[in-house]
């Protein structure tokens, strides 16, 4: 209270309300689950390295979904190489080929952790994965259906590489654009 007694003359009470301002709790939301799946992805893939490390290569840039029913299916490298192509294949976006591929480096492999422990804890961080996947589509579905037809989303959008999603956290997270004179404030805001 002293500091707005001391400084009543450069704080500003009537200003605008951000357009955004109702999405910030959701857009923390969204981004706090997003952080918890990289935990989950960071936890996994040493167990992975030990346990089944024939899934890891295809693990490099996120873990796809047919991974991830995989290792529900056979957490580990024996049960893997024990595993028949035609089980293996039936998995969707699993090719016969791929699955021959799966088996042949499972066999080779030397994973040295099979116990119930990390086949439990497989099977739970990936089930973990796959609900956590699940909440940040229904998050983006919710944003993007809250933002459709915004003139700023649409100008934002424009610029190579910013998607509807990057352009609602640029906005939400932008101070409201009446305060800005010009680009170069808006740039030392970032």
């Amino acid at each position: 209270a002293a500091y707005q007694l001391a400084h009543k003359n450069t704080l500003r009470y009537n200003e605008p309300e951000h357009p955004l301002q109702y999405l910030r709790p959701t857009w923390s939301t969204y981004t706090l689950v997003k952080k918890q799946r990289q935990q989950l992805y960071n936890n996994l893939h040493p167990i992975l390295y030990t346990a089944n490390p024939t899934i890891l290569p295809y693990c490099r840039k996120g873990m796809p979904q047919w991974a991830c029913n995989v290792l529900l299916k056979y957490p580990t490298a024996p049960l893997l190489a024990n595993a028949t192509k035609a089980d293996l294949s039936a998995i969707p976006y699993v090719s016969e080929a791929r699955a021959e591929a799966l088996i042949n480096a499972a066999k080779k492999e030397t994973g040295s952790r099979h116990d119930v422990a990390t086949v439990r804890s497989i099977e739970l961080i990936v089930n973990q994965i796959h609900n956590i996947d699940k909440t940040i589509n229904s998050f983006e579905s919710l944003l993007q259906a809250s933002v459709v037809g915004n003139a700023d989303i649409k100008i934002i959008t424009t610029f190579k590489g910013i998607g509807v999603m990057s352009a609602i956290g640029l906005l939400i997270n932008m101070p409201s654009i009446t305060l800005i004179d010009d680009s170069s404030k808006l740039a030392a805001f970032w």
